[in-house]
């Protein structure tokens, strides 16, 4: 992981130098650019002078015709700078300007090295003095004019070299002495250009890195903002719909004790109607504080991801399990197609955002049904969710994955937080799978998920499809209960109890040492909480009974820890995680699917022999 981090600061390192790169050259050329209607003026009234000197000591016609080929050269220049200013900006800052100008400058310098052998005249000490002057004092010119640009500040070299063959050409004192000072020039001039330009470029690029630091803190602080306003809404949001199932949990409570205070006008109609409402009350609060848990994890960037391949059937079939009563107690059909196939993701966080989707699909369907379904799509296999609800228009279709939005609920429906949908492109984007949405008012929506199928295939579980076809149950389950909160376990255990089970509790290792003999048995269950004290955890208690007793025993987490940790724990004793505050329904589900898991070891025995068939 540090490997990778490594490279992506590297890879990103690279990027900015080349933005930084890319914005200096562009300025180099801008500034070259600026300078030439000087450089040309200056380029060619020097000619004149340099010909108006000369003139007596050389051939006429041979001046003039140099003095043609430099001026039309030069104009040449401007005819490229007119075409560089009348381009656009975002056009200015292609390279190609650069490349252009170097051409046309080095052709225009060259112009003016041709003096050398236009105008030089090897029997004339003064022409040969003044030829050599005006030729410097050129190089010169183009050094102080293409500091900022060194392709063009070489062409200075087409007005020296010509000079230094001239004077080689028939060396005297004179012309020996002129070459030796030329050379010297030329080493001098190139070392001032380097540093000059190398000044330049080291300027220009603080001031472009200044510039996006610039642009950096204040994009910052904006982001800081918006995450204060953002802050400020979530306490806001969250404060609000706290208080409002507590609210309403403590005027139940009040009329409940006000029915069992007078035991004579006890109403059991009405005492009935007000436990539906606390519970439906403390459901509210449970999906609350759910949605505050998911919201908060992925906003401080404490998601751990653990991608693997595992079975899209088995996951769907759980969610068929967990969702089909509820459907069903709302009046609604919830059908899940489920094909056979393997897919490689993060199998946690993908379960989280299918199942604020099919929350978000049960809240605003009031008639019909809820589709879960999943299809290949080539390389991917695609997991959609289908509702017949009120749906919504393509201009919402970005603002109900906002946090806190909602949209317009129905009638009689529970407005909820405005996270859940959040949650499922913050997953989306945190695993990288394809978020598809289509919808339309008033027939229903679709919420796809694109997954990668895994290289290698997963052999599926049937655990759950068992349960669901083999409703019976299993016959004297004992449920080991390890809760180190003594009020927690009370209300498991009686809750469990009520249902028919057997219950054994403990709240650490040394009490599960004192009670060995009696989980010997076959139908044992096991619910953990997975923070057992400061040290323990039920992770171990789980692995410590299966070495001991049975390595099939099935077990579940039943916790309000969030932890990396907790999510691996689960992964590696395959083991489902309910999260505290608890539904029962949900729990009733997990244990249909221990259930299923127990029935499936004890076909397995009785086909190996091990266990006698049941009498029928």
């Amino acid at each position: 992981m540090d490997a990778i981090a490594d490279s992506r600061t590297g890879e990103l390192a690279e990027s900015q130098h080349r933005s930084f790169r890319a914005h200096v050259e562009a300025e180099q050329i801008r500034l070259i650019y600026r300078q030439l209607p000087f450089a040309v003026v200056g380029a060619i009234v020097g000619a004149f002078v340099t010909f108006f000197v000369v003139r007596n000591t050389v051939d006429q016609d041979a001046g003039v015709a140099w003095l043609l080929g430099v001026i039309i050269s030069y104009s040449g220049v401007l005819v490229l700078y007119r075409s560089y200013r009348g381009s656009s900006s975002t056009d200015r800052r292609k390279p190609i300007w650069g490349t252009r100008l170097a051409v046309i400058g080095w052709l225009a310098a060259s112009s003016w090295g041709a003096a050398s052998f236009w105008l030089y005249n090897p029997n004339s000490a003064m022409n040969i003095l003044l030829l050599s002057t005006f030729l410097l004092v050129g190089a010169a010119a183009i050094l102080v004019t293409t500091v900022s640009y060194r392709p063009l500040f070489y062409s200075a070299f087409a007005l020296l070299i010509p000079l230094l063959v001239v004077l080689l050409m028939e060396p005297d004192n004179l012309r020996l002495a002129m070459a030796i000072g030329v050379a010297t020039f030329s080493a001098v001039l190139l070392f001032q250009h380097r540093h000059s330009h190398q000044v330049l470029e080291n300027a220009l690029t603080l001031r472009f890195e200044n510039h996006a630091l610039a642009e950096q803190l204040a994009l910052q602080r904006e982001q800081a903002l918006e995450a204060s306003q953002a802050k400020s809404r979530f306490l806001a949001v969250a404060s609000h719909d706290l208080r409002q199932p507590l609210h309403a949990q403590q005027l139940f409570l009040s009329r409940l004790q006000q029915q069992f205070s007078n035991k004579r006008e006890l109403d059991p109609e009405l005492c009935g109607e007000l436990c539906e409402k606390l519970s439906a009350s403390i459901a509210s609060l449970t999906e609350v504080f759910g949605s505050l848990l998911d919201f908060s994890r992925f906003e401080s960037g404490e998601v751990a991801i653990h991608k693997a391949g595992f079975s899209a059937r088995d996951l769907l079939l759980e969610l068929q399990s967990e969702y089909a009563l509820r459907a069903e107690s709302e009046g609604l059909r919830f059908s899940v197609y489920a094909i056979d196939a393997s897919v490689y993701t993060d199998r946690a966080l993908l379960s989280r955002a299918l199942r604020n989707l099919l929350e978000n699909a049960l809240r605003y369907t009031v008639q019909g049904g809820v589709l879960l379904g999943s299809r290949r799509r080539g390389d991917f296999l695609s997991v959609e969710v289908w509702d017949t609800g009120k749906g919504f228009g393509e201009s919402d279709t970005e603002a109900i994955f906002k946090q806190f939005h909602q949209l317009e609920p129905s009638a009689g429906v529970d407005e909820g937080l405005g996270l859940g949908l959040a949650v499922v492109r913050q997953v989306a984007q945190l695993l990288e799978l394809p978020l598809q949405v289509r919808s339309i008012p008033d027939r229903g929506s679709l919420f796809a998920l694109r997954i990668p199928m895994a290289r290698h295939p997963v052999v599926p579980s049937h655990t759950q499809s068992y349960c669901l076809s083999h409703g019976q149950g299993v016959k004297d389950v004992r449920i080991l209960l390890i809760e180190d909160n003594q009020d927690a376990q009370l209300a498991m255990q009686e809750l469990l109890q009520s249902w028919g089970y057997e219950v054994l509790c403990a709240k650490h290792g040394p009490d599960l040492d004192l009670m060995l003999d009696e989980l010997k048995t076959v139908n044992l269950l096991i619910l953990a909480d997975y923070r057992l004290g400061d040290v323990e955890t039920g992770a171990a208690s789980i692995a410590w009974l299966r070495k001991l007793l049975s390595p099939t025993i099935p077990a579940a987490f039943v916790t309000a820890d969030d932890s990396p940790e907790l999510h691996a724990a689960a992964r590696e004793l395959s083991c489902p995680v309910l999260r505290k505050p608890l539904d029962a329904g949900k729990l009733r589900s997990v244990l249909r699917y221990l259930e299923a898991q127990l029935m499936e070891v004890e076909d397995a025995a009785q086909s190996a022999g091990c266990l006698p068939s049941s009498p029928s």
